[in-house]
């Protein structure tokens, strides 16, 4: 249906953005703020509880009452704030303040499209639509980290994320005339 391509292409560009920003961020860190190796495997794990807490406790328990739609949108528009924060991160705590807004949104985002892309299809097809999604996913993990690596050294850290910013809010306006599903 055009709502599962619309929900396809939206979780590409996101994850083109964000697989980019997780690539460059042991970058970011190193240079902004001295980051040892422990200290880059510190932020990751912080990542991870967030993510953990996210996709465990908050997504299982809003996605009946708040719906999936209304979740991507929050993760999306957390997204594109991330970006903006970790840009003008001088000082760790707004560093920490854009990773958890990252692990945020990654935690909303990726279950609620999966979930959304299985709701618009039509049960003979969701086998088919949910291996386009992975495979869109895949293919954003894939060259992601390539474009973003090119924008970090090409323009700097700033604007590469800056950059990010604006790629998230192009599936942010693409998410938000997706039909509420039906159950």
């Amino acid at each position: 249906t055009a709502s599962t391509r619309r929900t396809n292409l939206v979780y590409l560009i996101f994850m083109l953005a964000f697989s980019g920003m997780e690539f460059t961020l042991t970058f970011l860190a190193v240079e902004r703020f001295g980051f040892s190796p422990a200290q880059n495997g510190g932020m990751f794990v912080f990542i991870g509880f967030i993510l953990i807490l996210v996709q465990g406790g908050i997504v299982r328990r809003l996605a009946s009452p708040v719906g999936e739609k209304r979740l991507a949108v929050v993760g999306l528009a957390s997204g594109i704030l991330a970006f903006i924060a970790i840009a003008f991160a001088a000082k760790l705590s707004l560093f920490f303040v854009g990773l958890g807004l990252m692990a945020l949104s990654v935690g909303l985002v990726s279950p609620t499209l999966s979930a959304l892309v299985s709701l618009y299809s039509k049960e003979d097809e969701q086998g088919a639509s949910l291996g386009v999604f992975r495979s869109a996913g895949s293919f954003a993990r894939a060259i992601g980290p390539l474009l973003a690596a090119f924008a970090y050294f090409a323009y700097g850290a700033q604007n590469a994320y800056l950059f990010g910013a604006i790629i998230v809010i192009v599936p942010f306006v693409m998410a938000l005339p997706l039909p509420k599903p039906v159950k």
